[in-house]
This record gives C-alpha cells, structure tokens and sequence, in this order.
C-alpha cells in the first residue's frame, strides 16, 4: 500500500500545483483590471 500511493502523490502534485499557479496568475490579472 505505501509503495502505490508514492505515484499516485506524485502524479496529484503535477496536476495540482500547476492548476494553482495558474489560478493564482488568473486573480491576480483580474484584481489589476
């Protein structure tokens, strides 16, 4: 079990940061107009 879940982290991280930056970018654009 803890082997399987070390991919499945990895492979959330790559999704999720960056969708983060990419929102963090998106508000920021939008708070300057």
């Amino acid at each position: 079990m803890g082997v399987n879940t070390l991919p499945l982290i990895a492979t959330a991280l790559l999704i999720l940061v960056p969708t983060a930056l990419l929102l963090i970018i998106y508000f920021k654009k939008i708070q300057n107009g």
